[in-house]
């Protein structure tokens, strides 16, 4: 009688495939107990406990700043510390729809069997308000960040949720994404673009990865609504016949993330301040189909709340008369300028 040799058990394998940086074959890893591995060459990539895939282990001071910020439980939503991410997960739900609008999918629902991509996700709600949406079923999702630390908390809460779709995870850096081509249906950024210094080389990057008829999804703060945010507060500041530090500060710091050199925003967190014309040419230039913009919020906001939310949560400025004579210099200049100059959301379609 012949012996019964048994079969090796299939690995488990990544859900999307990736370039080895060592052998540079692209192709799904193969998932061990403390490690990704290369299924072609000996390379292989720590895992965390819950499976997030380190593939950077360099510490920028970029990349320091961010693990420090979401282990000290901040909260990017709430522009606050909060003592547990729960409730901001379960809110990002409500939050999400409200940008499935904006970026008019909502239109195309339900969406089912897409690959989507979450790019600098921080603590991941924007995934996470996906992920739970039930109009969004049989879906692959990948969420990335310099920093390990939100991507662990995402992935405690995802554990618990009954879902039909799948999460897969990684430490990584946006200006040297490891996916394959044409890998994703969607890719989305919310404010992430301005911390990086080669933007350009990043969308371009995006529009590999996309497939045919793809779409990247972005927001973020342009300068003309900074800009003018900056100069409301040198005019109140003249008007009140006051000196502020601060406003200076601020004053000079948007305007030299304007003005200054690749070379020169390379040593900040905050890096860029965009204009539409730019992002519009680059849309051109890595020929996507077009490129179109949204306002994230309405007019009115901007005309009551965009003043004093700035100062007193990104600037931790909360001088009330100011704020209050900033703001009607602001509206001023709102009067004269279309809500998306300001923050918005822009779609770069693939084609």
């Amino acid at each position: 009688m012949l012996p019964i040799i048994e079969q090796p058990l299939e690995m488990k394998k990544t859900k999307f495939k990736y370039l080895c940086d060592k052998c540079e074959m692209d192709d799904y890893l193969e998932i061990g107990d403390n490690s990704a591995n290369c299924r072609h060459c000996s390379k292989s990539c720590p895992l965390t406990p819950n499976k997030v895939i380190i593939f950077n282990t360099n510490r920028s001071e970029q990349n320091k700043h961010f693990y420090k910020l979401y282990a000290s439980g901040y909260s990017p939503t709430q522009d606050r510390l909060i003592e547990e991410y729960e409730n901001e997960y379960l809110y990002s739900k409500k939050r999400v729809i409200n940008l499935l609008k904006l970026w008019g999918l909502n239109k195309s629902l339900p969406i089912k069997g897409k690959s989507f991509l979450d790019v600098g996700c921080g603590p991941g709600w924007m995934t996470a308000g996906l992920v739970q949406n039930r109009k969004i079923p049989n879906s692959t999702f990948h969420a990335f960040d310099l920093s390990a630390t939100g991507l662990e908390m995402l992935a405690q809460f995802v554990k618990n949720l009954k879902t039909t779709n799948q999460l897969e995870m990684s430490v990584q850096n946006a200006e040297n994404m490891r996916f394959s081509e044409i890998t994703f249906d969607v890719i989305i950024g919310h404010s992430m673009l301005h911390h990086l210094t080669a933007y350009e080389n990043f969308s371009e990057d995006c529009h590999h990865c996309l497939k045919p008829g793809g779409i990247a999804l972005f927001g973020k703060p342009f300068a003309i609504g900074y800009g003018l945010l900056a100069a409301s507060l040198k005019l109140a500041q003249n008007d009140l016949g006051i000196n502020s530090p601060e406003i200076d500060a601020l004053y000079d710091n948007i305007s030299f993330r304007v003005k200054g050199s690749k070379n020169q925003l390379k040593k900040l967190i905050d890096k860029h301040l965009f204009f539409q014309s730019e992002m519009t040419k680059l849309a051109k230039t890595i020929i996507f189909k077009f490129v179109d913009f949204k306002s994230l919020l309405d007019r009115e906001y901007y005309h009551h709340q965009f003043v004093s939310d700035e100062l007193r949560l990104s600037y931790k400025i909360n001088d009330d008369p100011l704020t209050k004579r900033a703001n009607e210099i602001y509206k001023v200049f709102v009067k004269f300028s279309t809500p998306n100059n300001l923050f918005m959301q822009f779609r770069l379609f693939c084609t």
